[in-house]
């Protein structure tokens, strides 16, 4: 921001203003919902990969979620467009019995690249060094968790995409709470699975 502070001889003396820094507590507080944003949309990619892919990119588009640097392509029209798509595919595949088979093969790895990328794609006031790892194992891992938890339950596949949206949702609106309880519920689900593997 420029100031003008003075004018002598027909020359203009101008000062740049300096940013006010952004406060420590402040950067850790939106590095912390951004990561649990993150960390909640990366497990309803577990439930369906591309409907937690969609909703950030719908909002993103209607400039409700700031995108970090780089990821500003994902509000883009075009990547509405496909992930719509995309996510259409994937809900009716599992509809066809051969699809589902060869859906299931690679959803997985599917949700665990796209819950890398959605989780790097919220994550903001974030280092080079952090914004490449903390979305590999927390946003990849939390995917390929969730994806792998809910292969074993027989949940139909109204009730799994209901579900990745609900999440979704609410992780955009709520982000600490979604996050909060994203990690409760994968801690009871280890300890259950703990107890029951120790039987």
């Amino acid at each position: 921001m420029q100031k003008v502070v003075g004018n002598f001889a027909g020359a203009t003396a101008t000062i740049v203003a300096p940013k006010e820094p952004r406060s420590h507590e402040r950067r850790i507080t939106i590095m912390l919902s951004s990561l649990l944003l993150g960390i909640s949309l990366s497990a309803a990619c577990g439930m369906r990969v591309f409907l937690p892919a969609l909703a950030l990119s719908g909002a993103a588009r209607l400039e409700y979620v700031a995108l970090s640097p780089g990821f500003a392509w994902l509000g883009s029209l075009p990547a509405v467009i496909v992930i719509a798509a995309c996510a259409a595919v994937e809900l009716a595949s599992y509809h066809v019995p051969r699809a589902r088979r060869s859906v299931d093969m690679v959803s997985t790895p599917a949700a665990m690249v796209v819950g890398t990328l959605l989780t790097a794609a919220v994550l903001s006031d974030a280092s080079p060094v952090v914004g490449l790892v903390v979305p590999l194992f927390a946003g990849g891992g939390i995917a390929g968790l969730s994806q792998s938890l809910f292969s074993f339950l027989p949940t139909a596949p109204a009730v799994a995409a209901g579900s990745a949206v609900a999440v979704a949702l609410l992780a955009l609106v709520f982000p600490v709470p979604a996050g909060s309880l994203v990690i409760a519920y994968f801690v009871v689900r280890w300890k259950k699975l703990g107890q029951a593997v120790a039987r």
